[in-house]
């Protein structure tokens, strides 16, 4: 099987052990060049790349959904940029979202912003790979992610480095099945770096990560819900805290 563009530039993650496996049903692919695109491109090639990652969500999201041929596929988002600036409010369904090329000396793609994903949006089962995500100058949290199931970061980096350092990483209420494997948090979060909600958290997975903060590493609210025999698990993590590693 030919790799697909990009790939060469991209370090150890499980969407390409899917894909090898053959267990990634694949769709339709997009593309996002954060410094040459444009969104009035269809962002099916690099050459009509589109420019903002928002808009790449929002063709993949309303794809899938379009007919019995997208229901059961997954889509994949190819982004490159030195930094992508915006608030992501609506994320794609059964959608992979990777980074490839770089980012100065790092090979990664980032995302600029505090995205806020409200429980009136269902798009389950989008997939970060290979991403730098930090916050604005003015802080606040990186993700907020409500009623969201499925949702998964691999091998991403969360920085709380900006002028004000982010609150936090992943806020995450009512998210059945997110995992957070192989990933980075770097800085001075002033708040949980992770922090499980209220609600179901069914199959809840934190694996294989460094965490640094200023405060607690992962906090688990109390009111935070788990099945018989949907457990979950926080292993073999490195946690470079202030306050506690984890809080339940």
């Amino acid at each position: 099987m030919a790799i697909p563009n990009g790939y060469n530039t991209v370090p150890n993650f499980r969407y390409f052990e899917d894909i090898a496996a053959g267990v990634g049903s694949i769709g339709t692919t997009y593309y996002v060049d954060g410094n040459a695109g444009a969104d009035t491109n269809d962002g099916l090639s690099w050459e009509y790349a589109f420019k903002k990652l928002s808009v790449a969500m929002a063709a993949s999201h309303a794809n899938i959904a379009a007919g019995a041929t997208g229901w059961a596929s997954r889509n994949r988002i190819f982004v490159k940029a030195d930094a992508i600036t915006e608030d992501l409010v609506l994320l794609a369904q059964k959608t992979d979202v990777i980074g490839v090329g770089s980012m100065d000396w790092r090979h990664k793609a980032q995302i600029v912003g505090n995205h806020v994903i409200p429980n009136t949006a269902e798009t389950h089962g989008c997939r970060f790979f290979n991403l730098e995500f930090i916050g604005p100058a003015a802080g606040g949290d990186l993700w907020t992610l409500t009623d969201q199931h499925g949702v998964e970061f691999i091998d991403c980096d969360f920085l709380a480095t900006s002028t004000t350092p982010a609150t936090g990483a992943i806020l995450a209420t009512a998210c059945v099945d997110l995992r957070v494997e192989r990933c980075r948090f770097m800085g001075a979060y002033s708040d949980a770096v992770m922090e499980i909600g209220a609600g179901q958290a069914d199959g809840l997975v934190i694996e294989g990560c460094f965490v640094q903060g200023a405060n607690t590493g992962v906090e688990i609210s109390g009111s935070a819900t788990f099945a018989a025999g949907r457990y979950g698990m926080i292993r073999g993590n490195v946690f470079a805290t202030t306050g506690a590693c984890i809080v339940d």
